[in-house]
């Protein structure tokens, strides 16, 4: 199905665009895999070159002019060029509130500050990236002071994430779970029985990649169309439907760390990989919102990637790379092992029990620095103190606690929510769509969730797409609960 043939000014403009964000993905990409390490501040004006170019033809007079003739036309309300013409101007307007300027300094500064965290990781030293960090907050306020409609900072920030999500719906879901969550995982924990030892064991690094790619394509990821990679934090990244990458990270003693960031990462990957081709080169082919793409990582690495019916078909393929330590672990044992609930340190590393619980630590205090009552220099003190009220364990070191994820220094501030999100959509979704449970093939559970989710890309808003699906006008956290409580506790 092609494009009205009004709308081909608009899309060239909109796909010219598009190359810049891509350009600058790839900037990115290649800062955090391949960047010497004094690099750093060449790469910063690049990419805040790039800013500057993409910010100048996004508030242009004929890139104005272009929307505003297409905006004037009558497209059906659930049409593609409806849904294309509402991200367009969305992003117009959110890009002429906020002048060129401050959009390169942010820009500019984002990079600095993730140069300097991986330095503090290196030297275990928050005093060499608390003051980028600070001044990058201070940007980040004076981004959300662009938008005066907003009720606060944080639900400036917020929206960028998580389009229409604010405090108002979002504090609900907070409570919820922090009163909610506590208790569930220490019930959880109490009744278990751990039998994971196996998985401290050795595993060659190598192995663990070549492992991953085996479970990645059985997933649907098309490795002609993007690649796996290593990098200080675990990402994906989308430079094009026929250009999306993985990276992932290895630990000689815990291999379900490459394993279970690599399912998370695949997770998003096919969701970008199988957006309708028409989309290619628009606002379209993107995901509904973080949420939803978090909700397809979390549900395939936790949900889906941590059930018998996933194991059963690919635990011989799987423990044929590591048979000095998997040949007496029949798949039972294993997938028990790795549904192991425990307070932990490391969010990417947590169970999806506790998982939560990093998040409701980190929203709180992103939400703080934001509003001016935490400053940075005060983050590592307030980190390992949350980490006491939440897990009753203190880290040991920065890389534990304050240092371990990338996303503020890279100036996500309010994405941390979208994880929480992901995961209670993860449960609506699981209840809706496979209520009988999972096929015995994973390609059935990729074929349903691509015919429900994929496909559409960004054509629908977040809450219009979770309707389509579930019947529900708002995200609930009931059909999470019950799902770690059948699990866990039946």
């Amino acid at each position: 199905m092609s494009w009205d043939a009004s709308l081909k000014p608009l899309l060239a403009y909109a796909g010219r665009l598009h190359d810049l964000g891509s350009l600058a993905a790839i900037a990115d990409w290649d800062q955090q895999v391949n960047l010497p390490a004094d690099a750093a501040e060449g790469r910063a004006l690049q990419q805040e070159t790039l800013d500057l170019v993409a910010h100048e033809m996004q508030t242009s007079p004929n890139y104005a002019e272009l929307l505003q003739s297409a905006l004037e036309q009558k497209f059906p309300a659930d049409s593609d060029e409806a849904a294309l013409l509402r991200i367009l101007k969305r992003r117009f307007d959110k890009a002429n509130a906020v002048p060129a300027e401050l959009s390169g300094r942010l820009v500019r500064q984002q990079a600095a500050t993730m140069a300097a965290w991986e330095k503090a990781r290196e030297s275990e030293d928050f005093a060499l990236v608390g003051k980028e960090l600070q001044a990058l907050i201070s940007l980040k306020r004076d981004y959300a002071a662009c938008f005066p409609d907003a009720e606060n900072a944080y639900d400036a920030l917020l929206d960028d994430f998580e389009e229409g999500m604010t405090c108002r719906e979002l504090d609900p879901i907070l409570a919820e779970m922090s009163r909610e969550l506590p208790p569930l995982v220490n019930e959880i924990i109490a009744k278990q029985k751990r039998d994971d030892a196996f998985l401290s064991l050795p595993y060659d690094e190598s192995k663990q990649i070549e492992a991953c790619r085996v479970i990645m394509e059985k997933m649907g990821y098309d490795f002609r169309r993007g690649r796996l990679d290593r990098s200080t934090h675990p990402f994906t990244t989308t430079f094009d439907l026929d250009d999306v990458r993985i990276t992932t990270r290895t630990r000689l003693n815990e291999p379900a760390n490459c394993l279970f960031s690599c399912i998370h990462e695949c997770g998003h990957a096919i969701y970008e990989q199988n957006i309708n081709r028409k989309y290619r080169r628009t606002p379209l082919c993107d995901g509904a919102s973080l949420a939803f793409h978090e909700s397809q990582s979390r549900f395939w690495e936790n949900i889906a990637g941590r059930s018998l019916t996933f194991w059963k078909q690919l635990y011989p393929q799987f423990s044929a790379f590591f048979q000095e330590n998997l040949q007496d672990i029949s798949v039972e044992r294993f997938t028990s092992a790795i549904n192991t609930v425990a307070k932990s340190f490391i969010r990417t590393e947590a169970d999806e029990a506790t998982y939560n619980l990093h998040i409701l630590l980190r929203v709180e205090l992103e939400r703080a620095l934001l509003n001016g009552d935490l400053t940075c220099s005060e983050l590592p003190q307030a980190w390992d103190d949350k980490m006491q009220q939440y897990f009753g364990i203190r880290p040991r070191n920065l890389c534990e606690g304050v240092l371990q994820d990338v996303h503020w220094y890279c100036g996500s501030i309010a994405y941390f929510p979208t994880y929480m999100l992901g995961n209670l959509i993860g449960g609506m979704l699981l209840e809706k769509l496979f209520p009988a449970g999972f096929p015995d093939d994973i390609h059935d559970i990729f074929a349903i969730l691509n015919d429900q989710i994929y496909q559409y890309g960004a054509k629908y808003t977040p809450h219009e797409l979770l309707k389509r699906i579930t019947g529900k006008d708002a995200i609930e956290c009931a059909p999470f609960l019950r799902y770690l409580r059948g699990k866990h506790l039946a």
